[in-house]
């Protein structure tokens, strides 16, 4: 079953996915690595012009676990700002996830906001309940990159906007304060 599980996952079959769901072990196969890998909600076609809300909220619905993390120690969350896929990032945030995660360069979602030039991101999760001071395995806060590190691509015709944008975020990341 874990294999129909994957495959509906990966067709947006929502139809397979709710006579899946029936069957007793539904939820436990939700939570389980597939190939000693990914838990199957990482499986769900994640571009925002494939993401199914009606598909997320089934798997939310049976428990799907959303802090699952990868081989590099990446939340779904945290894969889904840095691949720009912001649907399934709102849904995410939405339900709980952990916006506390950090992987294992130490990076949080919002460092990967930053990282990305995603203001909208950055402004989502900064009205969350997030600590603002975690630090990277360089002991950089998501602030210091914004204020520093991203100055050099302000010559970048391309990304002078989305920059600019962003360091319009600044203010709310001034007055860092623990949760």
């Amino acid at each position: 079953m874990s294999i129909d599980l994957i495959k509906a996952l990966h067709n947006n079959d929502y139809h397979e996915l709710q006579r899946l769901s029936l069957q007793e072990n539904f939820e436990d196969l939700l939570n389980i690595p597939h190939d000693k890998k990914l838990v199957p909600i990482w499986y769900m076609k994640k571009e925002d012009t494939w993401f199914r809300t009606d598909i997320f909220k089934l798997l939310v619905d049976h428990n799907a676990i959303l802090d699952f993390t990868n081989e590099h120690g990446q939340t779904l969350l945290m894969y889904c700002i840095e691949r720009g896929f912001n649907e399934m990032a709102r849904a995410l945030i939405e339900n709980d996830c952990d916006l506390n995660s950090q992987d294992d360069a130490g990076m949080t979602a919002l460092h990967y906001a930053v990282y990305n030039l995603d203001c909208d991101m950055v402004k989502i999760l900064l009205m969350c309940d997030i600590n603002k001071k975690l630090k990277d395995n360089c002991g950089k806060t998501a602030r210091f990159y914004l204020l520093n590190d991203i100055r050099h691509q302000l010559t970048d015709k391309n990304k002078k906007k989305e920059c600019l944008k962003l360091f319009n975020c600044i203010d709310l990341l001034i007055h860092e304060t623990t949760r």
